[in-house]
Formats: structure tokens, C-alpha cells, sequence
């Protein structure tokens, strides 16, 4: 067992005792998937490097077929956007919300990708900076909607 795998093992029970057993259980699946999927495609190569080797071979549907429960197709998106320097989307609440108001209507997962990567093409930049532009925006859009309402009151 590899020393990293004990230290994720360590924090999984530690998140166990304090009653957040569904996080400890993801967590510990998923440590053994990359564990075992590392042992059989990347046997020799450092936990960083065998990572970007998994993100560059496994598609989702590989990647769901394992069934980890409570693991859908966003996490597999946001397992990109940590291991590939943050070129992906990573599908939150922000992103979603900004694109359903614009469109009237709401998109699955694959549709919402496919789209916000078709726009980012369009206007010639990465996927992660149209994300973090949107973000950006509907933090923006928050913000002010928060001092309206402290200038209402006061």
C-alpha cells in the first residue's frame, strides 16, 4: 500500500468519525480506483503523472461504468479541471444557473459541455477561462444584488 493511499485512508476515517461517512465512503472508492487503475496502466509513474496519463485515457463513460455511488458525470468533469491545470469546466451551481436564464430552459450535463466548449471555441479562448468569466460574472451579479439590498435596508 502505498504511503499516499494510508494518508487518504487516515483522512476517510477521520471524516467517518465526525459522522461524514457518504464523503468517506466517495473518498475511499475513489482512492481505489485510481489506486488500482494506476497499478494496472501506470505502474512506474508518480501519482501526478499517473493522473494526467488516466485523465488523457479514461472518457467518462469509462470513468462512470465504475459506479461509484454518488460520483456522476460533474465529477468526472471536476477530476479534469484539479488534474489538467484547470483546462475543463467544472459544471457548477454558477455556471449552470448563467446559461439556463440565457437559454430559458434547462440542459443535461452533456449538453451544457458541449455547449459552453462549442462558445469558448467560438471566441477563441480556453474552456476554463469562459468558467471562471462566467463565474466571475454571477459572483459579480451577486455582489450587487447584495449591496441593493444593504442600501434598501439602511
Amino acid at each position: 500500500m502505498s504511503d499516499n493511499r494510508k494518508d487518504w485512508l487516515a483522512l476517510a476515517r477521520a471524516l467517518w468519525e465526525r459522522k461524514e461517512w457518504y464523503k468517506a465512503r466517495i473518498l475511499t472508492e475513489l482512492v481505489d480506483y485510481f489506486v488500482d487503475w494506476t497499478d494496472s496502466h501506470a505502474p512506474k509513474a508518480t501519482d501526478m503523472e499517473a493522473l494526467q496519463r488516466w485523465s488523457q485515457a479514461v472518457t467518462k463513460e469509462e470513468f462512470l461504468s465504475q459506479k461509484i455511488k454518488g460520483l456522476g458525470p460533474r465529477a468526472h468533469e471536476q477530476l479534469l479541471w484539479y488534474i489538467e491545470g484547470k483546462q475543463a469546466i467544472k459544471l457548477d451551481r454558477h455556471v449552470t444557473t448563467f446559461v439556463n436564464e440565457i437559454i430559458n430552459r434547462p440542459l443535461t450535463d452533456d449538453e451544457l459541455f458541449n455547449a459552453l466548449k462549442q462558445v469558448a471555441t467560438a471566441l477563441n479562448i480556453s474552456p476554463t477561462t469562459l468558467d471562471v468569466r462566467i463565474w466571475d460574472h454571477m459572483q459579480s451579479r451577486k455582489k450587487k444584488s447584495t449591496t441593493k439590498k444593504s442600501a434598501e435596508i439602511g
